[in-house]
């Protein structure tokens, strides 16, 4: 082993190890996923975690429960794993979000969603009786 390999080593462990800590102190858990990036590649999980921070600052001109409609039925559309949809959920939820919002919520992104196949398979009927 090279001289300094050993504590470079230790203090990318401590750094893991406080960054873990700190998701955990802000979101409540902390997932296998995080643990692997804090262990591989700490500095981009903690780019993440800024880059969250800063989406859900207090001073977002969203209110808390706007976010976490948002963030919930963005779960829902990229098929995320079921404990972060239910964790946005309970956020929602704590926010002050009733059955009906998170209800809404994902009526929305059925509309989005399912725009672009019947805008597509219409376009396509239409340019079909064009060509008769």
């Amino acid at each position: 082993m090279k001289a300094g390999k050993g504590k470079k080593q230790d203090a990318k462990v401590i750094g893991a190890d406080k960054l873990l800590k700190q998701i955990m102190r802000e979101r409540g858990h902390v997932r296998p996923w995080h643990k692997l990036m804090a262990r591989e590649d700490a500095r981009f999980l903690a780019g993440h975690e800024e880059m969250m921070a800063a989406a859900r600052s207090p001073k977002s001109p969203l209110p808390r429960k706007v976010q976490e409609l948002i963030l919930f039925s963005t779960a829902v559309a990229m098929d995320a794993h079921p404990d972060t949809v239910a964790s946005h959920v309970q956020a929602a939820r704590e926010a002050g979000a009733t059955d009906a919002e998170l209800l809404a919520a994902v009526q929305l992104l059925i509309v989005v969603r399912y725009s672009k196949p019947m805008r597509v398979g219409v376009s396509a009927i239409l340019d079909s009786a064009k060509k008769k």
